[in-house]
């Protein structure tokens, strides 16, 4: 639950963030700490947090959820996502209408996307980072996901991004 100032300003009211909100912030925290950390990567821009979105949606929001900038001087965006467990036997990462767009932006600045599994969002069991330019389904499988799976406490060397 978060206290948020009423339009009058007079009163507060509750606000209880859903839990795969409150789960996709951690997880952006985990990515940002322990692998595309500060003082190696510059954070050029975040997509809105759930709060920022509750009273007027910000179109910046269908973006990827980072937009880096690396010490060469690459940019590149970073969509991430958590899954708590495989269902069916796959990570279904993202929708369709969220995949054709990625591509279409990737077409001009890559897109990598980091998915934890297991574990908790601010210490999943395990790690992958894949670019988008790899993937043509919104379902990952095990055996697709292991060729880009990183270790979940190192950060990523900027010669990781291929």
């Amino acid at each position: 639950m978060i206290s948020q100032p009423c339009p009058n300003g007079l009163q507060t009211k509750q606000i209880e963030i859903p839990e795969s909100f409150r789960k996709g912030a951690e997880f952006e925290s985990y990515v940002r700490d322990y692998i595309f950390p500060k003082g190696m990567y510059t954070l050029l821009d975040r997509t809105p947090s759930y709060l920022d979105n509750l009273g007027d949606f910000i179109e910046r929001t269908k973006k990827p959820d980072f937009i880096f900038k690396a010490p060469s001087g690459k940019i590149f965006y970073v969509e991430t996502k958590y899954r708590a467990t495989y269902f069916k036997g796959a990570i279904k990462w993202c929708n369709s209408l969220q995949l054709f767009r990625y591509k279409d932006i990737d077409h001009s600045i890559p897109i990598y996307v980091v998915i934890g599994i297991g574990g908790n969002p601010n210490d999943p069991a395990q790690l992958f980072l894949i670019p988008l330019k790899n993937i043509e389904y919104i379902n990952l499988y095990p055996t697709f996901l292991r060729k880009y799976e990183i270790s979940t406490k190192k950060y990523i060397y900027e010669n990781r991004l291929n």
